[in-house]
């Protein structure tokens, strides 16, 4: 390796003849590879061969304002691998909802971000994503089933029209995905046709719930 880096050549193992190669190397770390070789576990020519020009990435935290570029190019992808035959399929997030994502310090950092936008997408109602739909899943409480609420009971307890609507809405569908399930064995695949929903989708919907399903 550090004669790749250095002369740029090599030979294959058995092989006498010398390779030349011409390439650049990118590498990546989250350590302080400084540190570590002073420590001495971290080889310092090694560390000089690749320490030509480093460029110091801060935490997404620290950026905020990449966190709306970041967002539409995980949608874009999304929608590009999940609806390969519906190019029209564009998501957006909702002006609150992107707020929020700018607000939030992401411990995870991108790949935080990236697993809550996709979770997102798999799982909204609509093309435009709100707060409840983004919220990360650290911020969460898991969706319960509705144990037999009424509407007089939701104005019993002085609940708000949306959050009663929600609660209705997320029994519903943990209700209607066991059934599914049960009646198609726990298969996905059959599950989701039967559904008209992405094998995806209805996987992410059964996480959510805590119900399980097999491939």
């Amino acid at each position: 390796l550090l004669r790749v880096l250095q002369e740029r050549e090599f030979e294959r193992i058995g092989d006498t003849r010398t390779i030349r190669v011409d390439v650049r190397v990118v590498a990546a770390t989250n350590s302080d590879l400084g540190r570590m070789v002073q420590d001495g576990t971290f080889r310092e020519d090694l560390y000089y061969r690749l320490s030509v020009v480093q460029v110091e990435l801060p935490a997404l935290r620290e950026r905020p304002e990449d966190v709306p570029l970041l967002v539409t190019s995980f949608l874009e992808d999304f929608a590009r691998r999940c609806y390969p035959d519906e190019p029209e399929k564009r998501f957006s997030v909702a002006t609150d909802a992107m707020a929020r994502l700018k607000s939030y310090p992401w411990p995870g950092n991108i790949r935080e971000l990236k697993n809550t936008i996709e979770r997102a997408a798999a799982m909204a109602d609509s093309l435009e994503l709100g707060v409840r739909d983004l919220l990360p899943s650290s911020q969460k409480t898991p969706a319960q089933p509705l144990p037999g609420g009424t509407a007089e009971q939701f104005v019993e307890d002085e609940l708000p029209f949306k959050e009663a609507k929600q609660k209705v809405l997320d029994a519903f569908e943990a209700a209607y995905l066991k059934a599914l399930l049960d009646k198609h064995g726990g298969n996905i695949t059959r599950s989701a046709q039967a559904a008209g929903l992405t094998r995806y989708h209805l996987r992410e919907l059964a996480k959510r719930y805590g119900i399980r399903g097999s491939d």
